[in-house]
């Protein structure tokens, strides 16, 4: 259902990023330049853009996802009204999903608003957003022993505490 294959793509000052398979890009010609240069990582396989300065949370999003995978034709775009498009990439929709909120990171200012969002979010719930090793433990991408085998190694942080409850809490 999801890929846990994936490429990046970097300005050239910046360099291919670890543990994807990087790409730089040499040209302005703007983020879904990106499907161009990977091309040759994707080939006729399904994918999809997320941009890494983006966080998305809400409840039933990994149901989009699922949903937009099972397309066989066309595409599916995920947006959110915003009262300052002019900073973002404009589309137009006649319909406008809800209940998912899409925290853009591209200034030192909406950074921090994301950041403030994510941890009021955490503290109150007790769960992690967009927990990789949770996600993937859920989906039986790894077992316990590997989740475990990660936590040891920050285990004095509170995303090690947090590996290791979720493993103790099975």
């Amino acid at each position: 259902m999801f890929s846990r294959d994936r490429t990046g793509l970097a300005p050239p000052q910046e360099g291919p990023r670890s543990l994807l398979n990087g790409k730089a890009s040499s040209s302005q010609a703007g983020r879904a330049h990106a499907f161009t240069i990977g091309a040759p990582f994707v080939g006729d396989a399904n994918s999809c853009l997320i941009l890494g300065d983006n966080v998305f949370y809400g409840h039933g999003f990994t149901d989009s996802l699922a949903s937009a995978t099972r397309r066989t034709q066309g595409a599916t775009v995920f947006g959110y009204h915003v009262y300052d498009p002019e900073r973002y990439g404009v589309v137009s929709f006649d319909a406008h999903g809800r209940g998912i909120a899409w925290l853009d990171m591209g200034t030192h200012e909406s950074l921090l608003q994301a950041s403030t969002f994510i941890e009021t979010v955490e503290n109150r719930q007790g769960l992690k957003n967009c927990c990789p090793e949770e996600i993937a433990f859920h989906k039986g991408w790894i077992n316990a022993e590997k989740v475990e085998e990660t936590a040891r190694g920050m285990k004095n942080s509170q995303y090690g505490k947090y590996l290791m409850k979720l493993v103790q809490s099975r």
